[in-house]
């Protein structure tokens, strides 16, 4: 969080009511980090029968965690 200076753009907003389109290869909404954090989306990887948002390498799912995720840590607790 230092490196990327958040608390400086914390002073201007913490992204409340902001909506970010991921377009990547899917996310798992039912990451502990991400729950109540993400819509229902799709795969956008261009793959024959993968339109939905399932991820199969979790790239996607770690995109979103980067924009969207809630830090749970490992006892999926917050």
């Amino acid at each position: 969080m230092n490196y990327l200076n958040a608390a400086k753009a914390w002073e201007e907003s913490t992204g409340e009511g902001v909506t970010v389109a991921v377009i990547d290869d899917g996310v798992d909404g039912s990451h502990p980090d991400l729950k109540r954090n993400v819509l229902n989306g799709r795969n956008f990887t261009g793959s024959a029968g993968e339109a939905n948002a399932e991820t199969k390498n979790d790239h996607g799912t770690a995109m979103a965690g980067l924009i969207a995720a809630h830090g749970s840590g490992a006892d999926g607790e917050n």
